[in-house]
């Protein structure tokens, strides 16, 4: 089980949100750079990341050229940095190997994949990173989502701890939010109705489209009637989840309306964390802990900076008759009155539907204009779309927005990925090829 307290703590001073940080520059600290210019006295600009600087070169470089750069200790007024190798080099395991020795790390087989690895996301590499990620990977079943759990910790500026590692890693894992929340109602079913059981059992049917009455052993039925997709509803069921549980409880006070205040132990999280101390079956209380990984995931990967806010959530939805997932991602600023500012935005949708499979929409909005980009692999999505487009354009209308485009994508090969990885690089930027279709 995780360490809830040291979480709580943490995400309460995040204000339950974390800002991605610009990069912070560490003595000893390896990390990937393109030299743009030089300047007299071994003076360059340097890219990393998205982020361009001046710093002082130890050795004189080739512009337009990739190197792994070591931060050396410096005056303060200016940042120094060594060469360690060249991009090109790493490819090699000799150029892997040339790193490890410059941070004093061991070149062994399962440093070296590590490294490799480090190098290919062009992530962040200290002589005290490696160690404590090859240790978390460990505790991994799936080599590979642990990894993308280390990348996403790592491209957040997040502690790299076993806390936040256990959240992410569960969020990366194929197992959704809604299925692992439909199968713990299914064993609470089963179990004898204590106050918690049946706390956290009617819980799960306030935020899953469940019709009352389900019997144990029986797949759950849907109400048709319920699809949790409208402001308010969204609204309700992350209050519901218990997403700002932490930033609640370190609180000094609630400042909303009496009628809108919760109480902080009512939320799914702190219902689940109770049921996981009073010891249920197994079965259950690996459900329980994975659920609250899992809101814990969307906590860490939601971020507010200012007035510019992101939210990460995977909400239940009826399609078919039957129920299934959206995962969303929403990025925008807040409008003068702290509300959602609906005429800027960006908004990320992913589905794995039966027939279309794999989903990504991509909806852009400036000033009310609205640009959607869909990406999927099936070829014959383009003559659908184009019947729709002037159905959409009209709805879309009907509610203050004009769409000035519908772009049909298709994902990029990935031969070593499988299930979810559009979900994976959903969060990261992709480049795409496919066609437009103009309004």
């Amino acid at each position: 089980m995780m360490d809830t307290v040291t979480l709580q703590s943490m995400l309460s001073q995040m204000g339950a949100t974390q800002q991605i940080k610009t990069v912070v520059f560490i003595p000893g600290q390896i990390i990937n750079g393109k030299i743009l210019k030089l300047f007299p006295e071994r003076m360059a600009e340097v890219q990393i990341g998205s982020q361009k600087l001046i710093a002082q070169l130890e050795a004189p470089l080739s512009t337009n050229e990739r190197y792994w750069l070591q931060v050396q200790p410096g005056d303060g007024n200016k940042i120094q940095l060594k060469v360690m190798a060249a991009a090109e080099d790493t490819r090699q395991s000799e150029g892997l190997g040339k790193i490890l020795r410059g941070l004093s790390v061991p070149v062994t087989k399962e440093n070296l994949e590590l490294i490799r690895y480090f190098v290919k996301e062009k992530l962040p590499v200290s002589k005290e990173t490696l160690p404590v990620a090859s240790n978390l990977l460990r505790s991994a079943n799936s080599k590979s989502e642990g990894l993308e759990a280390v990348k996403m910790i790592l491209t957040r500026a997040l502690p790299l701890t076993p806390a936040t590692f256990s959240a992410l890693y569960t969020f990366n894992k194929e197992s959704s939010l809604i299925q692992l929340m439909i199968q713990l109602h299914g064993g609470l079913t089963d179990l004898p109705p204590t106050e918690t059981i049946m706390k956290s059992k009617a819980l799960l049917e306030e935020l899953l489209p469940l019709k009352k009455g389900t019997e144990a052993g029986s797949p759950p039925p849907v109400d048709l009637d319920s699809n949790p997709l409208s402001p308010a509803k969204i609204k309700k069921f992350l209050s519901t989840l218990g997403m700002s549980y932490e930033r609640q409880l370190f609180s000094e006070a609630d400042t909303r309306p009496a009628g809108e205040q919760r109480s902080i132990t009512e939320g799914l999280k702190p219902q689940l964390l109770r049921l996981m101390h009073e010891q249920p079956p197994q079965a259950v209380k690996d459900a329980a802990e994975q659920i609250v990984n899992k809101i814990t995931g969307f906590q860490l990967l939601s971020q507010e900076s200012g007035p510019v806010q992101q939210l990460v959530m995977q909400l239940p939805i009826i399609i078919g008759g039957k129920m299934n997932e959206i995962t969303m991602q929403w990025s925008g600023k807040k409008a003068p009155d702290g509300k959602i500012d609906a005429g800027y935005c960006r908004i990320l949708f992913y589905l794995k539907l039966g027939h279309l499979k794999e989903t990504v929409i991509d909806v852009q909005i400036q000033n009310r204009v609205m640009s959607i980009g869909v990406i999927n692999e099936q070829p014959a999505l383009s003559d659908h779309c184009s019947q729709l487009l002037p159905e959409l354009k009209s709805k879309l209308s009907e509610i203050g927005y004009l769409l000035s485009s519908l772009s049909l994508k298709a994902p990029e090969e990935n031969p070593a990925g499988g299930g979810g990885k559009m979900l994976a690089d959903l969060y990261g930027k992709k480049e795409y090829t496919g066609v437009d279709i103009k309004i």
